[in-house]
């Protein structure tokens, strides 16, 4: 054996012994699998008479929910934009995420959604077309089984010689399908701004 290739072997099981010989966790995406969100619970103080309906706020229009598929809606809404954070949308690997997929009927209304907010977030200005934070600032249940969300995507932005950050705000559609909460594309009404 070459002097060499007892270096090469000797740096390597050296590596190893101290965990750096592992592949890097990006170049596993065919068994990257999503990490599990622990999500808070939701308590809501209820204005009616605690049967877990929606009950008038004192201040007029507005509802609060306790129970019922309203409140499994804010949960997976909310779950659904934190997943977003941190994301490369220029990246197969968010691509192919299984764990944001589950959120769409099909390959298809899957494809246009994730086309859609990536173009708006080149539009926008994100650098690396990461979004870091998002903030869910409204739901409004339209009727049975259908629901508008608008969320605030923040990020830093990715012009020359920005230093502050870049933001839109877009308004996304959801329905209940089979007892599933799932969002229905189309190109979202958004507005985008710097600060």
């Amino acid at each position: 054996m070459s002097r060499r290739l007892r270096g090469v072997l000797g740096s390597l099981l050296a590596a190893g012994a101290f965990g750096c010989a592992s592949v890097p966790s990006w170049m596993q995406v065919e068994n990257w699998h999503a990490p599990s969100i622990s999500m808070p619970d939701l308590h809501m103080p209820s204005f009616g008479k605690g049967d877990g309906k929606a009950a008038p706020a004192p201040q007029g229009g507005v509802e609060v929910v306790t129970g019922g598929p309203e409140a499994e809606f804010n949960n997976k809404a909310v779950a659904f934009y934190q997943r977003l954070e941190g994301r490369r949308f220029d990246s197969i690997a968010s691509y192919r995420d299984p764990g944001l997929r589950e959120y769409f009927e099909n390959e298809q209304t899957f494809s246009e959604y994730f086309a859609n907010l990536a173009q708006d977030l080149v539009e926008a200005h994100f650098e690396h077309n990461a979004p870091l934070s998002t903030d869910v600032q409204e739901f409004t249940v339209e009727g049975p089984g259908r629901a508008h969300v608008r969320v605030r995507i923040q990020g830093d932005n990715g012009l020359p010689m920005r230093f502050w950050s870049t933001s839109l705000t877009r308004e996304d559609r959801w329905e209940r399908r089979d007892g599933k909460w799932l969002i229905i594309p189309g190109r979202a009404d958004l507005a985008s701004d710097t600060h």
